[in-house]
Formats: structure tokens, sequence, C-alpha cells
């Protein structure tokens, strides 16, 4: 027989009142979360606003498990995991949540409950590069049946779910929840910087992550390209993205040639999945009419292939080659067949020591790999802009 709810409830209280102490980051944020008993979820779960517990598991914790499932909740509201999730697999979005947060965690010396999520590979990477990594769910029907439910949870989500704040559709008050929520995180960020001992090296990381600016690398290459393309409107050519929905709008259109230079890193193996996302986003530019002359470059330690695309032609990448790597030939290429491009985009992992002679034009490096190298690696490029390309 599960403890009286007036005294688990006390717990809780006591709980958040020792976080204030010795975590005031997390006791920060969590006095923010309502508490609300429910059956309806096995363990412990947040929707960014409240704070909903099993009475029955909340039972068998002790007190310092209680500590660490509320600092587990406090991170997904963090980590803006309530506001992330779209249209990804329930199931698998929780596991992927729950490896993103557990290793800082327990290296900040929490206990969780039972046997936690956790995979050092995995530490530093976000919900989404882990999630792409993470096999499929065996019952993907299920799965998907529950994730009609915008609130809804599911079984095996270690000891706390992050349940979504409003349906992927609406982006108005998923916007509000992460806007709110990042004000929380700054306010409890200050009044940890000024407790005793401050906040650990690993936490100040974390916490600056969570607190960093936003921004898609899909925004950041379109705007690479429009940037440098001179361009006008045409009633002519409207924009095929809206037609499929019955609406008719004038397309965009150089006014004059427009160069770009596409250059496709071919050593060793290519990231298929990350290739696929930065070719559908280069395709999209394509097809809108943002450039006019395209030309694709496949390199290794030598130029392998390249060809041209005019207007009507179809965008399609196609890489050869697979040797080592040096930049410097393409840039060679570049500048004795296409000197007339008004911007380089490079796909690549940026492990290269050779880059070459920097172009008369802007260079964009658009980098996969590790993430957590990426900073070590962009720093090493002599000349450009570099931007990780995520496949999700």
């Amino acid at each position: 027989m599960s403890t009286p709810v007036n005294i688990l409830e006390k717990r809780l209280m006591k709980a958040r009142a020792q976080l204030l102490m010795n975590q005031p980051f997390f006791g920060c944020l969590a006095v923010h979360l309502k508490p609300v008993e429910t059956a309806d979820h096995p363990a412990f779960a947040t929707d960014g606003e409240s704070l909903f517990y099993n009475p029955d598991y909340a039972d068998g914790l002790t007190n310092a498990e209680l500590q660490g499932v509320i600092a587990h909740e406090v991170m997904h509201v963090a980590a803006d995991h309530v506001t992330r999730r779209g249209n990804r697999s329930m199931a698998k979005w929780q596991k992927a949540c729950d490896l993103a947060i557990n290793g800082p965690l327990l290296e900040a010396g929490f206990t969780l409950p039972g046997e936690p999520h956790h995979d050092p590979d995995l530490d530093g990477l976000s919900a989404e590069q882990i999630y792409a990594r993470l096999p499929d769910d065996k019952n993907q029907n299920g799965d998907q049946n529950r994730d009609q439910n915008a609130g809804g949870g599911s079984s095996g989500a270690g000891c706390g779910e992050a349940l979504d704040a409003a349906p992927a559709h609406d982006g108005a008050a998923l916007g509000a929840v992460e806007a709110r929520t990042q004000a929380v995180v700054r306010q409890a960020r200050m009044l940890a910087r000024k407790a005793e001992g401050g906040l650990s090296e690993d936490l100040e990381r974390l916490i600056g992550e969570l607190t960093a600016p936003k921004v898609d690398w899909r925004d950041i290459l379109r705007s690479f390209i429009d940037d440098r393309v001179q361009m006008d409107f045409s009633w002519m050519k409207p924009n095929r993205r809206f037609i499929a929905d019955g609406i008719y709008l004038p397309g965009q259109v150089p006014d004059g040639i427009s160069h770009v230079v596409l250059a496709v890193d071919t050593s060793g193996s290519i990231d298929q999945a990350a290739l696929d996302a930065f070719a559908a986003e280069i395709r999209a530019a394509w097809e809108d009419g943002a450039v006019d002359n395209l030309t694709i470059v496949y390199a290794d330690t030598s130029v392998k292939g390249h060809h041209t695309l005019i207007p009507g032609d179809v965008f399609d990448l196609t890489p050869v080659g697979g040797g080592g790597t040096s930049f410097a030939p393409t840039f060679d290429w570049i500048e004795e067949h296409a000197p007339d491009a008004v911007a380089v985009i490079y796909f690549t992992d940026l492990k290269c020591s050779t880059f070459g002679t920097e172009p008369a034009c802007p260079v964009l490096w658009a980098t996969w790999g590790d993430p957590r190298a990426f900073d070590r690696l962009a720093g090493k490029a002599p000349f450009g802009e570099a931007i990780f390309i995520s496949p999700e």
C-alpha cells in the first residue's frame, strides 16, 4: 500500500527545497513545475508546466532518487525536449532524450533509479542527433498510434517522460513554451552562479548550449546562397513550393547570370544521411531559381568528376572518388574552369590540412561528421565559414 498523498507531497516539497540549496540551477527550475498526481504515467512526466508523478512509483524512491528524478524532468524542460519532438516516434524520442541528459546528470552527482539509459559514447550529442543513430522501434504501428495524442507517453521511458507541450502543428504554442523556458533557464543560471561553489564546468557548458541561440543550418545555407545572388520576382515562373496547395506566388529569378560551385568531398565514406539532407536543400534552391548556373565538382585528392547544370536540368548528386583528402586541387580547378563563380559550397568532413588558395568568392564549408569535433575542425579552416550539417 502506497504512502498517503499528503506525505508524498511533503517529500516532493522537501526534495525541491534540497535542490534549491544544493543544486540551485535545478531547484529554481523545479519550483516552476506544478506537482500533479496521476496514474496515467508509470513514473514521472512533464509537459513544461506540470510535474506529473505516479504515487506508487514515487513512494518507492529514496530521497536521493527523488531529487534525481526531479532533476531529470527539469532537464527535459531545460533542453526543450517538450517542444522539439515534431513527428518523431514517441518511444524512440523518449530514449534519445534520456540518453542526451542522463550522462550530465550522473556526472553532476545525481542518483537515478533503476538502470538509467546512458551511453558515454553519446554524451555531448543532442536528442535529435542521438535519435538519428538509434534503430527504429519494433512496435512501429503501436507507437505511431500513441503519437497521435499530443501529450501521450510510452512505457519504457525510464524514470520520467518528456511530454509534448503542444501538438506539432501548433508552432505558436510551442514557441511560447520555448521562450518561457529559456527565460526561466537564464534566471536559474544567474542564481546558480551566485550560489556558493557556483556551477561546475560541465554544467556551465551544458547550460550554455541550452541557452545558446538555435539557428537551423538550412536557414544559414539558403541565406548564404540568396545573399550572393541578385534576385527579382516573376509571375512567369511561379514558386513551385506552394503550387501543390493551390497557391500561386511569383518565383525568384536571377537578375543576371549567377554561378555557384558545389564541391563534394568524396574521400573515404560519405555520410549518406547528411548528404541527402544537404542535397535536399540545394535541390530546393536550384528548383526555386535561386541559382542560374550550378557546377558540381567531386574530389578527393584530385578532381574526379564535374558537371554544370543550367535552368531546366535535373539536380542530382552522384559522387565519385574514394581516396584521400586535399582541398587545394578543387580550388585550383575552380580558378581555371569557374572563375565567374559567386560562391563555393564545399560538402566535407573538414578532415584535411591542405586547403589551397582562397578563391575570389566566399566559401561555405558544409560539414558533416562528429558534432563534438566540429568547432575544432572548423577552427582549422584558413578561410570561409563553416556550418554543421545534421541529418535531422
